[in-house]
């Protein structure tokens, strides 16, 4: 039993403080299957290369493979719902549009990049100001599928063989990342289709 006001703020002074859970969140398309196929069998490609083994090429892990819509970091778990609700309004704007694959590309990263999409750009820009408050600059577009450590100039990669060049994005998900010293694993928190006109 606590006697005095000071008594009471001891007490709730020495309580432990309990920590903030966070998740670290993306919101994403997948591919096709067909899709995530032909990019593993390049990343086989890839894996051969001698000038890019040089260089520590770390490939995407094959159920990794999507396209960034939005990252939003490490977010309070209790803001979840609220994202989620933000999400499915957005996805009342926006019908379910095609994408279409445009070519490889490499720097630090080796990407599938995409043509420009109006109706990407236009549900990133949505989510972006109610999600974070800003618009950042147009998106390229892109999976990837591996990582350089190294600089090491201009290397020609091989060329992409056969890939669907197009398909439809209808679905948005909502994935949690979990950092792992082998790379990072995704979960998938809520799933939203795109139901625009």
């Amino acid at each position: 039993m606590y006697h005095t006001r000071c008594d009471i703020a001891r007490h709730i002074r020495d309580m432990p403080i309990m920590p903030i859970m966070k998740k670290r969140l993306f919101l994403a398309f997948t591919l096709p299957e067909t899709l995530t196929e032909q990019f593993s069998l390049y990343q086989q490609k890839l894996a051969k290369f001698e000038e890019l083994k040089k260089l520590g090429l770390r490939l995407t892990a094959k159920e990794n493979l999507h396209i960034t819509l939005l990252f939003l970091g490490d977010c309070e778990e209790d803001k979840i719902g609220q994202i989620s609700g933000t999400v499915k309004k957005a996805c009342q704007e926006i019908a379910p549009f095609p994408l279409e694959f445009s070519r490889m590309e490499m720097h630090r990263y080796i990407w599938a990049v995409y043509k420009n999409s109006a109706s990407f750009e236009k549900l990133k820009n949505i989510l972006e100001v109610e999600l974070l408050g800003t618009i950042s600059k147009k998106s390229i577009i892109h999976t990837t599928l591996g990582r350089i450590k190294r600089e090491g100039g201009k290397i020609g990669l091989p060329p992409a063989g056969t890939v669907d060049r197009e398909f439809t994005c209808g679905k948005i998900l909502l994935f949690e990342s979990h950092l792992r010293n082998n790379g990072p694993v995704y979960s998938i928190i809520e799933a939203f289709n795109l139901n625009g006109k």
